[in-house]
């Protein structure tokens, strides 16, 4: 709403809420649903199916192990490509770089033959140059001959896939009739974390420190937006406020994935040795990055909030990340006492949180921060139509406006018709007394607002 130019009624952020995780949930329904469609056109039980799956891949403590390590190169691959993304190279040709990389690495396991303090850092030395290498094919096409990045690279993801099945198959073809090399010696080979039948190696460590080591360079880098000042990020072209929105919720997302690998990390390291205080330590460490990446968030929807006031949306990530907060913190003290037992002391703090969130009146709070600004000149608009409908605890606050500016109603038809701000709000009081005079929707907010004079 404009000072002087009457009230208008803003709903699009109610069409905007929840869009995106309501996008992704009904791709992965939609995934799931065309998945068992398929199982049963077979003649097999979807249900069976599904539930197959979820114990090879996690049913058992050796498949967990299992899934484990076949996600480090997931992970590591990833990294990758998240890296090239960043810097706007829309790197398609990871699977060629993989391929690659493990040829070579199998190429000098089985053929070069020295101590494991030499072999096995080589062998991660050359798959790291081979996969680099394979990617500089790309980018001289396209600084050369501008050609596309995409296009490119996946051409040479085919190019490498033939070529590896070619020399699996012809010049450096094992003995025995499996496609296969010769067997990698074992000084080139990752020491095991857990004794046979588990299969989980040192890569899980190395895939973690990896993820140790992107995060510290973005923690550096997201330090020069939040030191600098308005300045520097005037000087990227975008004001203060959209710098603040950028990136939040990818921020938050990612955090919560750092706390799920956190916590199945830390499941696994209650042994003795090296190698599970290494990872112990590189937990601890996921869970300070990620608590310092938490508190840049925080410090950017606070930011944007300043500039564009609270909303349910707003307040509700708050307390999220007061939540998140806490259980990375209990994840960082339970990589420094393994015998800390999370779950234990996770429930009931969650409980706690949820029963405070809903103590709270946060509609009331963002409909006093929105007037706030709006009376005190901060904000030149206020979403007359998104608070009013929020729920019956903003309407003591819509009072404070000027009841005889006019507003543009819905009215549920697609239609809107121009009404004054008091005729809105005692309609919302009809409303609430109805609710009240029925046991099934009486709440003590519509009550509240229905005794209003």
């Amino acid at each position: 709403m404009r000072k002087g130019a009457g009230i208008t009624l803003d709903r699009k952020k109610l069409q905007e809420t929840g869009l995106t995780l309501l996008i992704t949930v009904i791709a992965l329904l939609a995934a799931l649903l065309v998945g068992a469609l398929v199982i049963w056109a077979f003649g097999s039980n979807p249900i069976e199916a599904y539930g197959a799956l979820w114990q090879g891949a996690f049913g058992t403590g050796v498949a967990f192990t299992v899934t484990l390590g076949k996600a480090v190169p997931v992970m590591l691959t990833g990294l990758a490509v998240a890296v090239a993304f960043k810097c706007s190279v829309f790197n398609i040709g990871a699977e060629g770089q993989l391929l690659m990389g493990a040829m070579a690495a199998a190429l000098v396991g089985a053929y070069v033959h020295l101590p494991m303090a030499l072999h096995l850092p080589l062998t991660i030395l050359a798959s790291m140059a081979a996969g680099m290498a394979w990617s500089f094919f790309p980018a001289i096409l396209k600084r050369r001959g501008n050609v596309s990045v995409v296009i490119s690279t996946i051409m040479f993801n085919y190019i490498a896939q033939y070529l590896v099945q070619y020399l699996i198959l012809g010049p450096f073809k094992g003995p025995g009739e499996s496609p296969a090399t010769a067997t990698i010696d074992a000084t080139a080979q990752l020491p095991a974390l857990l004794p046979k039948p588990y299969v989980l190696n040192l890569g899980f460590v190395l895939a973690l420190a990896a993820v140790d080591g992107l995060y510290l360079a973005f923690l550096a880098v997201q330090s020069a937006g939040l030191f600098g000042g308005p300045e520097y990020v005037e000087s990227l072209g975008v004001s203060y406020a959209e710098w603040a929105r950028s990136g939040f919720f990818q921020m938050v997302g990612v955090t919560v994935l750092n706390l799920s690998l956190t916590l199945a990390s830390l499941c696994l390291s209650r042994r003795e040795g090296r190698a599970w205080r290494a990872l112990r330590q590189l937990c601890g460490l996921l869970a300070g990055e990620s608590l310092i990446l938490l508190a840049s968030a925080a410090w950017k929807m606070t930011l944007y909030v300043s500039a564009y006031g609270l909303s349910f949306k707003r307040c509700m990530t708050y307390w999220g990340m007061i939540m998140m907060a806490l259980f990375l913190l209990a994840g960082l003290w339970k990589a420094l006492r393994p015998d800390f037992r999370f779950c234990k002391w996770a429930f009931p703090v969650a409980l706690a949180g949820w029963l405070v969130i809903n103590c709270v009146p946060v509609d009331y709070l963002v409909a006093k921060n929105q007037v706030d600004r709006y009376l005190k000149g901060e904000s030149p608009t206020v979403s007359v139509n998104y608070l009013a409908w929020l729920s019956f605890d903003t309407l003591s606050q819509l009072e404070r406006l000027d009841g005889s500016r006019l507003v543009s109603d819905y009215d549920g038809n697609w239609d809107y018709h121009k009404t004054t701000l008091s005729e809105e709000l005692n309609s919302r009081r009809v409303s609430a007394w109805a609710q009240c005079r029925d046991w099934r929707t009486w709440s003590l907010s519509a009550c509240l607002a229905a005794g209003r004079e």
